[in-house]
């Protein structure tokens, strides 16, 4: 069984609706007859290929408008940032330029700033650069639950075929899709970083020419460890928990609330300690929202 993403996917947002499934679905196996005897096969490779094909599509349409949502996020940030340059020098050369009809040139700076202002506005009012983000987290995230997909879907066939070790096979399936979960994970985790970092860079910059921001206020994250009352106290004392660099520490209910976070996604890591006295770790992607405290749960393995 073979399968194999498609750009067409890219085509549903070509006129700004949300993503939606591609048209290439069909022939979908939905009737009754498709799941006859002498027809699963068929049936299990069709929904297995359509399966694929709408993962892809949308991963491809996230590819598609975070270019996009980039290119134009680039283009007025890097002119803001021009103008605000030019604004801050015209003072300083006011004495040297002529004056323009009844305007003193002193006061062009003035303009230069709200232009570059304006800009900032534009890209916060159509959210440009959140979306360019918001989209590339969202693109790694599909691509590696689709990795994923794909290798429980082999070992699984593995596993079903007659005559083979299924044990063997679904050991050397479980190592590939371990390594390739590893790998994207990696490639997340860097997206999150990088995702965090250009956000907090135009939070920084729009902080310091006090432009408006919707969502320029920190939020918090409410952190919780699931079945608390179900672990051993040493697994209990054993929990450490992160938001990007900064310790969390859980209180004796095994919740937390993180210090100020600015908005967007942050990548929190937490760790235990197992009953065979190894180290488990995880990581997973929290969302903070302007000005609010968001809710995030952590599974540790009793």
């Amino acid at each position: 069984m073979s399968d194999s993403g498609s750009r067409k996917g890219g085509e549903a947002g070509a006129s700004g609706r949300p993503p939606g499934y591609p048209a290439n679905l069909q022939p979908f196996p939905a009737s009754l007859g498709a799941w006859a005897p002498d027809k699963l096969q068929e049936s299990l490779d069709a929904i297995h290929q359509a399966t694929v094909t709408a993962v892809q599509g949308r991963i491809d349409w996230y590819d598609d408008k975070a270019g996009l949502q980039g290119t134009v996020a680039r283009r007025l940030r890097r002119w803001s940032l021009v103008l605000v340059g030019l604004g801050a020098l015209v003072p300083l050369s006011a004495p040297m330029l002529p004056k323009i009809g009844d305007i003193e040139t002193s006061h062009l700076g003035y303009i230069v700033i709200t232009i570059a202002g304006i800009l900032v506005g534009l890209d916060n009012f159509f959210g440009y650069s959140e979306s360019w983000m918001r989209y590339r987290l969202t693109q790694a995230e599909l691509v590696r639950r689709l990795a994923a997909f794909r290798y429980e879907w082999a070992s699984r066939l593995a596993a079903h075929q007659p005559g083979a070790d299924g044990t063997e096979l679904y050991a050397l399936l479980d190592l590939q899709r371990r390594f390739m979960d590893s790998v994207e994970a990696a490639v997340e985790a860097e997206t999150t970083q990088w995702a965090t970092r250009q956000r907090g860079r135009l939070l920084s910059f729009d902080r310091k020419q006090e432009f408006d921001r919707y969502d320029a206020v920190p939020g918090r994250v409410h952190v919780r460890v699931e079945g608390w009352e179900k672990l051993a106290d040493p697994v209990r004392s054993s929990i450490k928990v992160r938001i990007g660099s900064r310790p969390l520490p859980l209180g004796p209910d095994g919740t937390a609330t993180s210090q100020a976070l600015d908005p967007g996604g942050h990548m929190m890591h937490y760790e235990w300690t197992k009953a065979d006295g190894t180290t488990g770790s995880a990581s997973k992607l929290v969302a903070v929202e302007s000005d609010k405290v968001g809710e995030a749960s952590i599974a540790v393995p009793a």
